[in-house]
């Protein structure tokens, strides 16, 4: 009796190595697929959070035409395809702003948006370094 179950508790044991490799394996694929995404989120989110500081931090909005010229481009196109809720509210909240000539409010809409991008990163990458 003994020897059936050391048999049995040996096969249930590599069973569960088994299913634990398998799905290591499925995640190290998941990610490797999703990676070309988040590079480009995360290199779109850092750029919407550039462009939108460099026009928060000026002193007269005539001094940035180049920077408000790209965050209108990631606005209409780039950003959304990989954007998410927060960021896009976020980026509404600023285009507003922005078009509205509240210059005093960009500032922190800019911090706003930065702080979205940076919970959404965490969230795509699944790690909460983003967060720390």
């Amino acid at each position: 009796m003994g020897g059936v179950y050391t048999y049995r508790d040996t096969a249930n044991r590599q069973l569960a190595r088994d299913q634990a490799e398998a799905e290591k394996l499925r995640e190290t694929r998941r990610v490797e697929a999703t990676r070309p995404y988040l590079e480009t989120q995360l290199r779109l989110y850092s750029e919407a959070t550039k462009t939108a500081a460099a026009i928060g931090a000026a002193d007269n909005l005539d001094d940035v035409a180049k920077e408000r010229k790209r965050f209108f481009e990631l606005y209409y196109g780039e950003l959304a395809l990989v954007e998410r809720n927060a960021v896009a509210g976020a980026m509404v909240d600023f285009k507003n702003a922005l078009e509205g000539g509240r210059r005093e409010e960009l500032r922190g809409l800019a911090l706003n948006l930065a702080r979205a991008c940076r919970d959404e990163l965490a969230v795509s990458w699944g790690t909460d370094a983003w967060n720390r």
